[in-house]
């Protein structure tokens, strides 16, 4: 390791202790150190920065993604705005700033999903949780499914003891289905508890695969439709 290359280690590792992240802004008094974050970034993202020093980056929480890391941060603060109040329609007129941000934030989603402007992947994370493009001004809308984690998680239990433990959008409980999503989408989010993560995988569920032949989607259709 370089002595200029230690240094600047130190210096990223300074700033991580006095404001919790490595994302040096363009304003930060060490210009320099500003600048090496973005090369640093661009290196990466060109395939041209040394493993080495990746390695090192990476071991200290260096962010290569901010914009993905905000993205994220943002999903997450819906998803628990979700689980506690049932809806993803924070009150653009709250009295609470922190409200008002995340309002202005699902807002932006909805523009970015009708623009076809997100990823597949962003917009089917963002559709669990209710934002598609198409917002309901005003109007608290939900997806219809219960908040008692532990009443979810018997209807997913006994669906697996009495038909399969493939979760299927075609199973013969819409709800059900659109609730493991939506409780994978928090595992995926980091915002789901160990007890509530230990529970879920402990039922042995799994999802159908995203491509099923003919004759097996007719079986599934004809299990789901024998529950009914």
């Amino acid at each position: 390791m370089s002595a200029i290359w230690k240094s600047n280690l130190n210096k990223l590792l300074k700033f991580k202790a006095e404001f919790g992240h490595t994302s040096v802004p363009k304003s930060y008094t060490d210009k320099q150190l500003a600048r090496l974050v973005t090369t640093l970034r661009q290196q990466k993202r060109y395939g041209i920065l040394k493993a080495e020093r990746e390695l090192a980056l990476h071991q200290i929480g260096f962010d290569f993604e901010p914009l993905q890391t905000l993205w994220l941060t943002n999903y997450r603060q819906v998803i628990e705005f979700y689980r506690h109040n049932g809806h993803s329609s924070p009150n653009r007129r709250s009295e609470n700033e922190h409200e008002r941000a995340l309002a202005d934030w699902v807002h932006r989603m909805h523009k970015m999903v009708r623009r076809n402007e997100l990823s597949t992947e962003k917009c089917l994370k963002l559709k669990l949780i209710n934002i598609d493009g198409n917002p309901s001004d005003h109007k608290i809308t939900n997806l219809g499914l219960p908040l008692s984690f532990e009443l979810m998680l018997g209807r997913l239990k006994n669906y697996i003891k009495n038909f399969s433990s493939v979760i299927h959008p075609h199973m013969a409980d819409p709800n059900l289905y659109q609730w493991v999503m939506l409780q994978q989408s928090r595992i995926d989010g980091s915002v789901i508890s160990t007890k509530e993560y230990a529970a879920l995988i402990n039922t042995g569920f799994e999802f159908a695969r995203e491509a099923t032949d003919a004759k097996e989607t007719d079986n599934i259709l004809k299990i789901v439709n024998t529950s009914r």
